[in-house]
């Protein structure tokens, strides 16, 4: 399932957008190639410099060995007619820690949006991915940095990057910090020859005969390597990040200690001769880049996050957590975690997420600094996240249809269907009741049906039954719906902020946060607005339908950015940043419309009328693909 990750600057998209725009320039991406080549350092293994002669060999196979030749294909078309995508990967398997879960989410959806299977072809070593491409065995590479293009000699085409991977030093989690590259002088470095921070490990060597630089075999695994830095036959030891997000949330007994400076453009490879499959890929990556935009994974604990200024709050949309409307985020959860981190100076990132179990493993994974979505203490049972102190109590109630027969207590919900939004905290509940002996089905509804429309359903019999907090039910609620609530499942709870068990600065301050500003001004001013006394959230009123939409003009941004290959919300972003969505805006240099185009430039592209929203907006994005092709 994926998720997606959303700024509360919303400048930062226009930012992000921009950066998007160079690096789909053709000439950056070959600048791209040659700085990683030259600056990386990169000590390539004795089998690298067997790659001319490879390719060479295998090129000869194909046109001599007919059993080989079958596999040669031209381009896309080919890919098409055949109905299959074949994507070479090295070693492990294809849910293993080498493909990251986001890599695999953006191929399956590529996949689909072709009509096309996927088969996983596994390479023994990374260094003969490049000539099973060459040799036809294959159609792209993934899970490689651009650096696998040493040697090639214009052999191969990369997609534009779509992340940037970091090498990070690894320690011990009970290991002294590391605040730079100095603090290592007298430690004990373990890596091998073919990463690329060897060059540096080797250079600071070098200059300080107290550090010692161990040689790790090239043979030994990723995760071997992990496991003897945690048993101390290495003291450290430096990986890639996009191992470590999947590792690292399994073994807390290691940390990142430092980031290293700059990263390596990440890019899939496809045959030299694949210049559509190419240009295909980058339509795609330049339409859906943000909805699997990837925040940096950290793992860290307050002090880290102090020096980041950012605290990365993972939630869901809702009426009461987080939503945007006339150019303002909004919502309980948000507004007081908001608080909480200028206390700190420190801004919020919001970190959207689809499901309950969602937002969990973004936690775990790093993806996010701290949970805060009305979730009940007792919502998740895991030993490596703990929850703050209580801010809310409420009840869960069994919620059915007004003209049911009354419901008393959990034993009269033998042989009923109780159906959950995916974002609902209570199905461990419900399966400890059901682990009573009572016998009823417990089902999540439909994607993309949130709570709100999941009480609709219930309303209009199409749901038996389903779960809602206390705190959200309230006369005008029933009778919007036509529902009403039969019973509580369970003594009010508390509701509490969730983050990793580890990161014991991040809960004190919490705690403290929490028992200043519990019941306070600023507190209950927020709670009557969006819990005691909320605008009402049936399905059709217009303050629902601001938590699923981003301005009055999604519809024609989502018509142009398909024509031209763009994700819409970055355009929606930038139309909020040019005119705060005002199609009459005029700037002081002249500058009209949603789009703030200039009058000549709209005129050498055919827009007549840049005060019309859709003249305006088709204007503005055929313009921005005009600067991205450049």
């Amino acid at each position: 399932m994926k998720n997606k990750l959303i700024r509360s600057g919303i400048s930062r998209h226009v930012a992000w957008l921009m950066s998007i725009l160079v690096l789909t320039a053709p000439a950056l991406v070959s600048a791209l190639e040659s700085i990683t080549i030259i600056t990386s350092g990169t000590t390539i293994p004795p089998s690298v410099y067997l790659h001319e002669r490879l390719y060479n060999t295998a090129e000869h196979a194909v046109a001599q060995d007919t059993p080989n030749a079958v596999y040669v294909r031209n381009d896309f078309n080919d890919i098409v007619k055949s109905g299959k995508l074949r994507i070479l990967y090295a070693a492990r398997n294809p849910t293993s820690h080498s493909i990251t879960s986001v890599e695999r989410l953006m191929l399956e959806r590529f996949a689909q949006e072709h009509n096309l299977a996927m088969e996983w072809i596994e390479s023994d070593s990374q260094w003969n991915l490049l000539p099973e491409l060459i040799a036809g065995r294959g159609d792209i590479i993934i899970g490689q940095g651009m650096s696998i293009a040493a040697g090639t000699h214009n052999q191969i085409r990369f997609t534009s990057p779509w992340v940037a991977s970091r090498q990070q030093v690894i320690v011990r989690s009970n290991t002294t910090r590391i605040e730079s590259l100095a603090d290592l002088v007298s430690r004990q470095i373990a890596l091998k020859k073919s990463s690329p921070a060897w060059p540096i490990m080797e250079k600071l060597v070098a200059n300080n005969p107290t550090m010692d630089l161990v040689v790790i075999p090239e043979t030994l695994s990723q995760e071997r390597i992990m496991a003897r830095v945690a048993s101390g036959q290495y003291d450290l030891t430096i990986a890639d990040s996009d191992f470590l997000r999947n590792y690292l949330p399994q073994h807390p007994e290691l940390s990142v200690a430092y980031n290293m400076a700059g990263g390596e453009p990440k890019a899939w490879a496809v045959n030299a001769n694949a210049e559509k499959l190419q240009a295909t890929l980058n339509q795609f990556l330049n339409k859906h880049h943000l909805e699997f935009n990837i925040a940096q994974v950290h793992l860290d604990d307050l002090p880290r996050m102090l020096e980041r200024k950012i605290l990365r709050l993972i939630t869901y949309k809702s009426p009461v957590n987080y939503y945007f409307s006339n150019g303002r985020f909004h919502g309980f959860e948000y507004e007081l975690i908001r608080k909480f981190a200028k206390t700190y100076k420190m801004r919020v990132d919001v970190v959207l997420a689809n499901s309950h179990d969602e937002m969990r493993q973004l936690l775990l994974n790093g993806d996010g600094d701290i949970i805060a979505a009305e979730l009940p203490t007792n919502s998740i049972i895991n030993k490596q996240i703990q929850f703050s102190a209580a801010y809310d109590y409420s009840a869960p109630l069994i919620i059915g249809r007004q003209s049911d027969e009354p419901l008393h207590d959990i034993s009269d919900l033998e042989g009923r269907r109780i159906t959950l939004s995916a974002e609902s905290p209570y199905r461990n509940l419900l399966e400890r009741i059901r682990d009573r002996g009572i016998d009823f089905d417990i089902v999540i509804a439909e994607s993309g049906l949130d709570t709100q429309a999941t009480l609709t359903m219930v309303s209009r019999g199409m749901y038996d039954l389903t779960v809602l907090d206390s705190n959200k039910y309230n006369n005008e609620v029933a009778s919007d719906y036509l529902i009403k609530a039969h019973f509580p499942l369970s003594e009010p709870t508390p509701h509490a902020w969730a983050v990793r068990a580890v990161d014991g600065q991040l809960i004190n301050a919490l705690n403290k946060f929490i028992k200043e500003e519990y019941r306070s001004k600023f507190y209950n001013t927020l709670y009557t607005k969006y819990i005691a006394h909320p605008q009402r959230w049936t399905a059709g009123n217009r303050y629902q339908q601001h938590v699923d939409q981003l301005s009055p003009y999604d519809d024609l941004v989502r018509k142009y950015a398909e024509v031209y290959s763009f994700d819409w919300r970055l355009i929606v972003a930038q139309m909020y940043q040019e005119s705060r969505f005002n199609p009459q805006a005029i700037s002081f240099k002249g500058a009209e419309g949603l789009m703030q185009m200039m009058p000549a430039t709209a005129e050498d592209i055919g827009a007549r009328n840049l005060a019309n929203p859709a003249d305006s907006i088709q204007a503005g994005v055929k313009y921005l693909s005009m600067l991205r092709d450049q």
